[in-house]
């Protein structure tokens, strides 16, 4: 279907493990866009009675069918239970980085899971590995995103949480690319 790769990247942090999952045509037609696969991905993938900040709750960053295409359509989708209400949320955010997702090759990403240890991981070409963050830890967004800038490529679309998301504030949000900001429901805890 045009508009769509068919595939969400699948990465499991408690167990550093990384899958694809496959979209069937008829799946893209009844949940469209980026809301709507988000939406599907949580029916299907989130379990119904657990705390929002449980290792086993997903956040889905989804993009739609234009997502890089036209002017202006980098909207990237993300949701999740909300740490804020204990119910759905989502968020809107833009950036170049809903574009590098459908890039390498995936409509969404879903994350389930707790790292030991600070991680971020790097997506290149499809390609996907875990990096260890130990040295980001505590480090606003900003200057965060300015060091991954720093160790990856400064062309590189970057997504990150602050020290309110590490320290699991309800209220915290995600930073994409230094100046977008999704904020609704503490979905950056």
């Amino acid at each position: 279907m045009y508009g769509y790769t068919g595939k969400v990247l699948s990465i499991d942090l408690t167990h550093e493990k990384i899958s694809t999952i496959s979209l069937k045509e008829d799946t893209l037609r009844k949940f469209l866009g980026g809301k709507g696969l988000a939406v599907y991905l949580l029916l299907k993938y989130l379990p119904l009675k657990l705390d929002a900040l449980d290792p086993d709750n997903v956040i889905v960053l989804s993009t739609g069918p234009l997502t890089g295409v036209l002017p202006f359509s980098n909207q990237l989708i993300v949701a999740s239970k909300s740490p804020l209400t204990g119910s759905f949320a989502w968020s809107r955010s833009g950036g170049k980085f809903p574009q590098m997702i459908k890039r390498s090759g995936f409509d969404a990403i879903l994350i389930k899971g707790r790292s030991e240890t600070p991680v971020y991981l790097w997506i290149d070409d499809g390609e996907v590995e875990f990096r260890k963050a130990i040295h980001l830890w505590g480090k606003d967004t900003y200057s965060c995103s300015k060091k991954l800038l720093q160790e990856t490529r400064k062309e590189a679309a970057i997504s990150v949480i602050g020290p309110a998301g590490e320290l699991l504030v309800r209220f915290a949000s995600i930073k994409n690319d230094l100046y977008f900001t999704a904020g609704r429901g503490g979905i950056g805890a």
